[in-house]
């Protein structure tokens, strides 16, 4: 029998991981969401309402055009890219599109797996995929199409939540794909969509501080055991585990990467700065420059948020002066994202 091993906050690994997952691990894949319209109506799906019906997203950035795809890319410096949705496969051509655009741009390693509830996986939509360069797929809920993915050279692999009351239909599945592929089991957790139903359905939270459901573990550690004796890879992926790991170090490499000379990197993945407000913030700019005799380099004019950028300590020494300053933490995400804002205390 194979070692269970211990992974980062509560999630535990039989086998071996897929790669698709390894760089998630290292907050290295760019999540690109490519519609939000699906054909199934999983109670538990947990995605946004702002999400659901259409539109595709890189990270966190709602996507016009492919340059901007390209560019979050480099912003935090992707090793790869899952494709998610809703069900991607509703837009397959997109799906290629934008596979084929991120092999060309980026090269034959940038790794691409695609999540797919599994109905829309035929054989046409499966040889367009392949052609594209796609690495890896995984399957959701339908797997009757999971036998003819088999016949490519990439990796092949469902991905379930682990629902509580579905022990045998779980070991059916793993006694389906034991030699076949591997299995990712998703503790199933709360979302801000997905609550209501949940309650319905009799599922409650296992604690006042996680959002993940009751059961669910000790359902996916079950499982695990059982699967020992099977010729599979099975990993257990816990709500903690995507927050804390996998998200945070998304934040983080992210965050070091486009990180100005003035800023910190937060051990939450947030950048840490100084702001000043002002009316003529370039006059503002050159005063600071003089009165506080700092380089240039570091203070910058923020011409979206309408004010100056700079260090904290230049932003304390700024305040100390009289002048309008805040200490701040910001998400290096798109939409800049201000966690918290502290204003300084004016001395004069």
């Amino acid at each position: 029998m194979a070692e269970i091993k211990d992974r980062e906050a509560g999630s535990q690994l039989l086998g071996n991981l897929p790669k698709g997952c390894k760089l998630c691990t290292r907050g290295s894949k760019m999540v690109l969401f490519v519609t939000g319209k699906c054909n199934y109506k999983c109670f538990y799906c947990p995605i946004s309402e702002k999400r659901r019906g259409g539109g595709t997203w890189a990270n966190e950035r709602p996507i016009k055009k492919d340059e901007e795809i390209l560019d979050e890319v480099k912003r935090m410096k992707a090793e790869g890219a899952s494709l998610t949705g809703g069900e991607p496969l509703l837009e397959i051509d997109k799906c290629v599109h934008y596979i084929s655009l991120l092999k060309k741009t980026f090269g034959p390693h940038f790794h691409i797996h695609l999540y797919t509830y599994g109905k829309l996986a035929t054989s046409s939509n499966l040889k367009k995929l392949h052609d594209a360069g796609l690495d890896e797929i995984r399957f959701h809920s339908n797997f009757d199409n999971l036998e003819k993915a088999l016949k490519y050279d990439w990796d092949v692999g469902a991905e379930v939540p682990t629902l509580p009351g579905q022990e045998k239909q779980l070991k059916a599945l793993i006694d389906r794909l034991s030699g076949k592929a591997y299995i990712n089991l998703n503790e199933l957790e709360f979302s801000g969509t997905n609550t209501d139903e949940l309650f319905k359905q009799g599922f409650e939270a296992k604690d006042e501080w996680s959002y993940g459901v009751k059961g669910s573990e000790e359902l996916a550690l079950k499982l695990l055991d059982y699967a020992n004796s099977k010729n599979i890879s099975v990993h257990y992926c816990s709500s903690r585990f995507k927050d804390s790991i996998q998200y945070r170090a998304r934040l983080k490499r992210t965050a070091q990467n486009i990180k100005k000379i003035y800023e910190k990197v937060t051990t939450d993945g947030l950048l840490l700065k100084g702001v000043i407000k002002g009316k003529n913030l370039a006059d503002l700019k050159q005063k600071l420059i003089k009165d506080l005799s700092i380089s240039p380099d570091y203070i910058s004019i923020d011409k979206t948020k309408k004010r100056l950028e700079t260090s904290v300590s230049i932003a304390e020494r700024a305040a100390k002066k009289g002048f309008e300053a805040a200490i701040i933490h910001e998400f290096p995400t798109s939409d800049r994202y201000e966690s918290e804002y502290y204003p300084l205390e004016n001395s004069k």
